[in-house]
């Protein structure tokens, strides 16, 4: 009853249809613990709190101060006066025929299953109803009520009104968590968005879950659609539905604002869960890059090396660290090249590593669980010369990392690895890689510095 006022409310109004779903969300929240009788009171209460919106109403329309006792009754009594015959029925604390109050039901319900078109044939008619009977003040009135409902139904609008009624689904899986976004469209319009987890149990596939799901969510609904639009085509068919895996146009539009929401839903997740936990976030990302970079230990600390040079002269390099996915620049180095001459990237690069990892095997310091290359396969097999000489490869893990594409490089793999752009993995490898580029040219900037000063 509540949400049925809560609609005529916003329908005779025109208030914009987003503050009708907070309002139903809200009350649901509110009132999904509470008893039977709590529930009473609760209703009671937002029911005469809508009667007072009503009273404001009607301030607007008539010109009354709603919280004056004495203009409100005075109002009541001109109406009944002059209305006394029954004729004329105000819809704000006045009687309605069942017959009137049953077709605003109806209009309500249609309103809320995104059945738009429906209500809108229906005022339409009954405004010209009106106007053949010269009664132009109610066929005014029907025409506002029109244009709100339509300038409701253009904000709801996602493609086109001439559309018909699909649903939308897509699914991601994070480790033992599927996340399946629900989209229904009825008319073009947007008129549910739900968003589940759904944990494996036994290693269910993704078509598995989405199968769930699918049934389920129709059920729940009240779907009737008969094209169902899915990122892949599940195994078993739904009787009186067919699937629908776009490839372009007006339905792959409709797919990716799916997986959008999707994707935002998982982020946003992801954010309160590292605000409440900040180690589960840094264990989350270090068991990730160990997983992406097939290793066999987690990276707690890398240390990545760059060449800097201009056009051969005052060769530096530098070192930058990473300790649990963190800068730690208390144990970046910079390095001036001593035995090469000219700019020679795989001849500097042998040098700084041999330099750096002797210095760690003799005084004892901390090795790293990953070593970052900044540069591809020539650079990678320079490095890897010097760990030989040092007896290293192999207890050490090494990468390199090409700047144009993004490419991973592994010892002996003819083909490099192409992470997701959006990887946590290639993120700390990007930027632990431009903090040894960044301390590289700096280092590099001030040696030359120094030379044009001499």
């Amino acid at each position: 009853i509540l949400l049925i006022d809560l609609v005529l409310l916003f329908m005779y109004t025109g208030t914009d249809s987003s503050g009708l779903r907070e309002a139903n969300r809200k009350l649901t929240e509110v009132i999904k613990d509470m008893t039977l009788d709590e529930k009473k009171e609760y209703v009671q209460k937002q029911y005469e709190m809508i009667r007072g919106l009503r009273r404001i109403d009607w301030y607007i329309s008539y010109g009354v101060d709603p919280y004056n006792r004495d203009e409100y009754d005075q109002l009541i009594s001109n109406y009944g006066k002059q209305y006394e015959n029954g004729d004329y029925v105000l819809y704000t604390g006045s009687l309605q025929s069942e017959e009137e109050y049953n077709n605003t039901i109806a209009n309500v319900r249609h309103i809320i299953s995104g059945n738009i078109s429906v209500v809108i044939k229906d005022l339409e008619t009954r405004m010209f109803e009106y106007s053949d009977t010269m009664q132009y003040e109610q066929a005014q009135e029907m025409k506002e009520k029109i244009d709100l409902i339509r300038n409701y139904q253009s904000k709801s609008t996602v493609l086109s009104a001439k559309m018909h009624n699909y649903d939308v689904f897509s699914i991601a899986t994070d480790n033992k968590i599927s996340f399946i976004n629900y989209i229904k469209i009825v008319e073009g319009a947007v008129v549910q968005v739900h968003t589940i987890e759904m944990k494996k149990v036994l290693d269910e596939t993704d078509d598995d879950m989405l199968l769930m799901t699918i049934a389920d969510m129709r059920e729940k609904h009240h779907s009737t659609a008969t094209e169902i639009i899915v990122p892949f085509e599940p195994s078993i068919e739904i009787p009186g539905a067919k699937y629908i895996v776009p490839k372009a146009g007006d339905k792959k539009q409709l797919l990716n604002l799916s997986e959008r929401n999707l994707k935002y839903y998982i982020m946003d997740r992801q954010k309160k869960l590292d605000l409440v936990d900040p180690d589960r976030h840094k264990t989350r990302i270090l068991n990730q890059m160990k997983e992406d970079l097939r290793m066999s230990v987690e990276p707690h600390r890398i240390e990545c090396f760059d060449n800097s040079n201009l056009q051969g002269t005052n060769p530096v390099a530098s070192m930058s660290c990473f300790i649990d996915c963190k800068p730690a620049k208390k144990e970046y180095r910079h390095f001036n090249i001593k035995t090469v001459v000219g700019a020679d990237d795989f001849a500097s690069m042998r040098e700084i590593i041999t330099r750096r990892y002797t210095r760690v095997l003799n005084e004892n310091l901390e090795m790293p669980n990953l070593i970052v290359i900044d540069g591809g396969k020539g650079q990678l097999s320079a490095a890897l010369e010097s760990l030989d000489e040092l007896g290293l490869r192999g207890k050490v893990a090494i990468i390199g990392i090409a700047k144009k594409l993004e490419e991973i490089y592994f010892p002996g793999d003819q083909y490099p690895l192409y992470l997701n752009k959006d990887s946590e993995t290639l993120k700390i490898i990007q930027q632990i890689r431009d903090e040894a580029h960044r301390f590289g040219i700096t280092h590099h900037r001030n040696r030359r510095s120094k030379s044009q000063l001499k």
